[in-house]
């Protein structure tokens, strides 16, 4: 590649760069609008794609115009970083969800839905493994407040209700009854004189039909003594409780983890509940939003769709579904 080819090719970068590095966001979505299909293809993998993405809300215009010039010019959104770009939708989504008025109709109160629908739509269609790993995401925080908000009792063997901890201090102090119980009966039911006698070798006698009835109840009455012991579930079964809420609170903690580091703005002692039901609605308003754009990759304008000249964009673009194409508005999503 020679250096004035170079030069044609980053100079559009380079011009992008500083406009974004102004802020002056309208002014970079219309040079992308004037951009030609083929220095836009030439650049796709130099574009700043995590500075836009970074400046979401303000950098809406920038990112709504590539995403919708790459789809009709049918190349790889990739290097947008989608990923990337819908997380940072759905903490904007979510962090507006939280200072409108409550009852508020999400479409007037947000005048940029339109351009966060457009973004949306695109990505929904050319990347639906991302709406895949949403409703993943969302399930577990969903699991995860549903941990929360249950009631931490659980049941004794007395059919109390109680804390956890409080169940198991009971249920112990029963077993050690029961077990101090069986103690008593033990020592009542042996005959010192016959262990004494057993534990003698030169004591031998033919043994006769009531010495083996003896044995027989003395063995059954050990083992009715046994019995509350060898019965007693419900100490195993706070057990099982017990680490089955220890592993829940480890999930519950992995995950606000993780959402914390993707978000970033929520604040480390933080409300859980709170914080896992609001990311919870806002990731249902992505998805109710990608959901209805999915039916629209029946409709997807390709390049044998229309006969596209990007260097004929003439207009910067109108932040909605419609583009003036060559003179005529073209609807890319139906």
């Amino acid at each position: 590649m020679t250096d004035l080819s170079s030069r044609r090719i980053y100079a559009p970068v380079k011009t992008m760069a500083m406009l974004l590095e102004n802020a002056e966001y309208h002014e970079c979505a219309c040079f992308i609008n004037r951009m030609k299909g083929k220095t836009l293809r030439s650049i796709a993998h130099e574009l700043p794609a995590s500075e836009l993405n970074d400046a979401l809300p303000a950098s809406r215009c920038v990112v709504e115009g590539l995403y919708l010039k790459m789809s009709v010019l049918n190349l790889p959104i990739d290097c947008l970083l989608p990923e990337r770009t819908v997380v940072q939708l759905i903490r904007w989504v979510t962090a507006d969800m939280k200072d409108s008025p409550s009852g508020a109709d999400p479409e007037s109160a947000n005048p940029y839905m339109t351009q966060i629908r457009n973004i949306l739509r695109v990505i929904a269609v050319r990347r639906p493994d991302i709406r895949e790993k949403l409703y993943s995401r969302q399930k577990v925080l969903k699991r995860c407040l549903q941990i929360l908000v249950s009631r931490r009792t659980v049941g004794t063997s007395d059919l109390q209700r109680m804390t956890l901890p409080e169940a198991l201090k009971l249920e112990v102090r029963k077993h050690i009854s029961h077990l101090k119980q069986t103690l008593e009966k033990l020592e009542l039911c042996m005959d010192k004189r016959h262990l004494l006698k057993a534990m003698d070798t030169t004591y031998l006698r033919p043994v006769n039909r009531n010495d083996i009835q003896d044995r027989l109840f003395s063995n059954k009455s050990l083992l009715n003594a046994f019995e509350p012991i060898q019965n007693y579930s419900q100490l195993t079964c706070l057990l099982q409780a017990l680490q089955s809420q220890i592993q829940s609170d480890k999930d519950v903690l992995v995950t606000f983890t993780e959402l914390h580091k993707q978000m970033q703005s929520i604040p480390v002692n933080c409300a859980l509940e709170t914080v896992f039901q609001r990311y919870i609605a806002g990731y249902g308003r992505i998805l109710n939003i990608m959901q209805e754009s999915a039916p629209s990759a029946r409709n997807w304008v390709s390049m044998n769709d229309i006969n596209l000249r990007s260097d004929k964009l003439r207009h910067p673009p109108t932040f909605s579904s419609t583009w003036h194409i060559a003179g005529k508005s073209v609807n890319i999503f139906i």
